[in-house]
């Protein structure tokens, strides 16, 4: 629901259908798309420039990561590499240039607050894309003492715009590094499925927090195995002694709550931690028998 589109599973496909007007979205294949945005970005490229800079706009960062696997999957991973040098997170920019004016950077706040855009809707990708080169353009152009071309106007290729986009831009190569350090991490953090594997299944915040406490270990350098051999070998003792030394960016509530999870896991005498009880079983799934289930019954004997 994050932009106004849902996924609806039919009897043969799943589609995504727009939740403002109801209607279904018309679709292409992951290589088409790909293909057409490639031709789009060699045609915008000149032959005066090395290359162009993709700028997006996310709190947390996952268009470059996502976008790089697809044209992997895709070999065509060269081809892009040839037009496009780095990508330019517009979040970190509006973080970076507004934080003495405001609280929040979200793209709705920055585009109010900058552009004076007082119901822009941000379900379309082109209105998103279109917003979030205007907030680098606008924070561009208010750091010129002499102010030739609307920000409005810009096309991107200013040499005072890309000046003051270069220094939050990544270089391909970076996020490459990046994707392969996410990947072990991903890695390190799945090998903890066994202790974590009811809360994951949990309601959403639970879902949220789980997750938290098992990206603190992994970013720790802490897999499963380094935990079992601890506890083998110690018990509660040896997982306290990895985990206050080697968790050094979690909170206290965290650090306790790691030990009572795994504590509770590898301990046979003590029952593993599991999600609350939320009730939505007995709101859903009514016992069966009772005056209605009787009274039901027999209006079918008739």
């Amino acid at each position: 629901f994050r932009h106004g589109i849902k996924v609806i599973n039919t009897i043969r496909y799943r589609r995504l259908r727009d939740l403002n007007t109801n209607q279904f979205v018309k679709t292409k294949s992951e290589i088409s798309a790909l293909q057409d945005f490639l031709q789009w970005l060699e045609t915008v490229k000149t032959d005066d420039v090395d290359g162009l800079v993709l700028i997006y706009y996310e709190v947390r960062k996952a268009s470059p990561s996502l976008l790089l696997e697809s044209l992997r999957r895709h070999q065509l991973i060269d081809r892009f590499s040839k037009v496009v040098k780095g990508f330019c997170n517009g979040f970190n920019i509006a973080q970076a240039k507004c934080a003495n004016t405001t609280k929040s950077f979200n793209l709705r706040v920055m585009s109010k607050v900058l552009l004076n855009r007082e119901d822009g809707s941000f379900n379309s990708a082109v209105d998103r894309a279109r917003a979030s080169f205007d907030i680098a353009s606008h924070l561009a152009q208010s750091e010129r003492e002499e102010l030739e071309k609307p920000a409005a106007g810009m096309t991107g290729f200013e040499p005072h715009l890309i000046q003051f986009v270069c220094p939050f831009s990544n270089a391909i190569d970076d996020e490459e590094e990046e994707i392969k350090s996410f990947k072990v991490l991903l890695e390190r953090q799945n090998t903890f499925r066994p202790v974590f594997g009811a809360l994951m299944r949990a309601s959403r915040t639970e879902r949220q927090h789980a997750s938290h406490l098992r990206r603190l270990l992994a970013e720790n350098d802490i897999n499963y195995d380094k935990l079992k051999m601890a506890y083998d070998e110690n018990a509660k003792e040896g997982l306290e002694k990895i985990i206050k030394a080697e968790v050094t960016n979690g909170e206290e509530k965290d650090i306790e709550e790691l030990l009572n999870i795994l504590d509770c896991f590898f301990d046979p005498s003590k029952k593993a931690i599991q999600p609350k009880a939320t009730g939505m079983s007995a709101r859903f799934y009514p016992p069966m028998g009772g005056r209605n289930n009787n009274r039901r019954r027999r209006s079918y004997n008739r």
